[in-house]
């Protein structure tokens, strides 16, 4: 282990080292799944003359970005004497037998790191530094710096409430046909997202026959086309540069149809596939 920095405090030296990084890998949310990535902690125990580890980060995890944080209790070590939280102030952790193994030279502790994140917590890179202590057989406090890293990925997620609308609402003073029932589109996500909406060129759009309209009651979402005329080209209906609705549930968007004049459309169901689309903005 390279020894770094040797300086006294009171009477006892204190020694610190870097150990090897621990790198969690990468975190993506998905529905109903725990995100939660653990990694082997090996701490190389110098003569170690104490019963305790003491454990803390150095600060909160930071994006490479900088414009986020991810609090360090969220981080936890895991020995065969428990769970242990970790936080910016030093939290005991027992030296237990059974949580010791034998290197070529000396003794390490052995536990399992795990880090959790929550779907709200923006992508990027986040790092911090666990700093380890202990004191030797002479009372030195031997402190080692262990760099902490890992990535939380991009994720969008959309609901649709029904798998089809009903167009059956008949207005027979101007002959138009509209949805017996709004429809519901939920999304949720950790970036910035657009909506957009395409429909399949038949004998009902190709006429610009057929319209769309959508809102929200989230003044967070930007709406962009409250009604046009659905055709086979992809337009961009709703977007929002927000990532949480500060609520804690997803963002709600309610769509209708219209059919102008059922007139000119022959008797009988008709099936028009209509293709929403969530797509990240500018990320």
């Amino acid at each position: 282990m390279f020894v770094l920095i040797l300086h006294s405090i009171f009477l006892s030296a204190v020694v610190f080292s870097y150990s090897y990084p621990i790198d969690l890998g990468s975190l993506k949310y998905i529905s109903d799944q725990n995100l939660e990535k653990s990694n082997i902690l090996v701490i190389p125990l110098e003569n170690i003359n104490d019963k305790y580890l003491e454990v803390r980060l150095q600060n909160s995890f930071k994006s490479e970005a900088g414009n986020y944080e991810i609090s360090g209790n969220r981080l936890t070590v895991k020995s065969s004497t428990g769970s242990y939280s970790i936080e910016t102030r030093n939290t005991p952790i027992p030296v237990a037998a059974d949580d010791l193994i034998k290197l070529e030279n000396s003794i390490a502790f052995l536990a399992e790191i795990h880090i959790e994140v929550r779907p709200e917590d923006l992508p990027g890179q986040y790092h911090s530094q666990l700093i380890v202590s202990h004191l030797d057989l002479s009372d030195s406090l031997i402190e080692s710096g262990i760099p902490v890293k890992f990535r939380v990925e991009p994720w969008l997620e959309m609901e649709i409430a029904h798998d089809s609308s009903k167009i059956s609402e008949t207005n027979f003073i101007n002959n138009s046909l509209s949805t017996s029932y709004p429809g519901i589109i939920k999304i949720s996500g950790n970036v910035p997202w657009q909506l957009f909406v395409t429909g399949v060129q038949n004998e009902i759009t190709s006429n610009n026959n057929m319209k769309i309209s959508v809102n929200s009651h989230d003044n967070s979402i930007v709406i962009r086309e409250d009604t046009l005329n659905l055709s086979e080209k992809k337009v961009l209906i709703a977007s929002a540069e927000m990532t949480d609705n500060c609520t804690g549930d997803k963002f709600k968007i309610n769509y209708d149809f219209l059919i102008n004049d059922y007139t000119n459309i022959r008797a009988g169901k008709i099936f028009l596939p209509v293709i929403f689309s969530l797509e990240p903005l500018n990320y």
